[in-house]
């Protein structure tokens, strides 16, 4: 007989994850990523005339599990469905309708590169976007950082808007311009559908954390040269990806002497101090990973069947 998965809806997926058991569940996937324990499937893309469609998973190896996403693109919507499957004779575990899961793992993901870097330190936060995504990563961050002050640039977003996030995460969030946002910000965010920079890079403090994630297309950039220029360091979730999709590298002038400064999440993850915080300007460009996915619906589902809530499953 049959046995048909469980639907875990994005309300469902909202009351069960909280944000410090993503960022653990993240963290545990990247170092058995980093250590042959889970395998990324990264993203493909088949294009119709006005529309999109594109598949992306991974394998937990550790855990016994593996995911597939799967989703359309079409007049700037997204619509997504995330399957997680048990390696262990399981089978199709869980469906997800996935919009929930993908604003989970992406904000969980720059709050673990955040809090890696930054540890216990005090930090003003800048964000450029104020949808979904910027309000996840404001939520995300204040609940794992000491984020004394958030800076949100956006042209919808104003007085009433920044009085009322201030409540809502419990800290100071103003609205403000570009270059007011990013002057002597400790970390800076974008995540914006934008396809050309949306500051100035010479704008940055000397030490500052870059985290850019609104785009995964080679058509659009949100970091302009300066920026990867005048970086120490840049970060990214895979090589290979990266250079497919990221416009940030595809666009930069000098990609080519990029090398020595270009580090992936395994190759992170191989270190002692994984993101570590060294001086300089650090950037990390995401574009969004299937072993993300993967983390978030083993997590999700373990919480849906094993109620321990606010605790990682081993």
């Amino acid at each position: 007989m049959m046995r048909f998965p469980q639907v875990l809806h994005d309300e469902d997926v909202d009351r069960l994850l909280n944000w410090q058991s993503m960022v653990d569940s993240l963290d545990a996937v990247y170092h058995d990523w980093a250590n042959g324990r889970a395998t990324l499937a990264e993203r493909s893309r088949t294009a119709g005339s006005d529309s999109m469609l594109s598949h992306m998973g991974g394998i937990w190896t550790a855990k016994s599990v593996a995911s597939s996403k799967v989703y359309t693109t079409s007049r700037g919507r997204f619509d997504f469905l995330v399957t997680l499957f048990g390696l262990s004779g399981q089978g199709l575990m869980a469906v997800f309708p996935g919009q929930a899961l993908t604003r989970w793992r992406t904000a969980a993901q720059t709050a673990l590169v955040a809090t890696r870097y930054f540890k216990l330190r005090s930090v003003s936060l800048a964000v450029f976007g104020a949808g979904q995504q910027g309000a996840a990563h404001v939520e995300s961050l204040v609940a794992c950082l000491n984020v004394r002050e958030v800076r949100v640039c956006d042209p919808q977003f104003g007085v009433d808007q920044a009085d009322t996030w201030s409540k809502r995460f419990k800290t100071t969030v103003v609205s403000c311009s570009p270059e007011f946002a990013v002057h002597g910000a400790d970390l800076i965010v974008t995540a914006t559908r934008s396809l050309e920079p949306v500051f100035k890079g010479h704008w940055l403090s000397s030490n500052a954390l870059v985290c850019a994630i609104g785009t995964s297309s080679v058509k659009g950039t949100e970091l302009d040269a300066d920026t990867l220029d005048s970086a120490s360091r840049i970060w990214v979730e895979s090589l290979s990806q990266a250079e497919r999709e990221a416009g940030e590298l595809a666009h930069w002038p000098g990609r080519v002497a990029s090398e020595m400064k270009l580090f992936d999440l395994p190759m992170l993850y191989r270190m002692d101090e994984p993101l570590a915080w060294q001086p300089g300007i650090t950037v990390f460009k995401a574009v969004g990973n299937g072993l993300a996915d993967t983390a978030a619906a083993w997590l999700a589902w373990q919480q849906r069947t094993h109620p321990q809530a606010g605790k990682l499953i081993p």
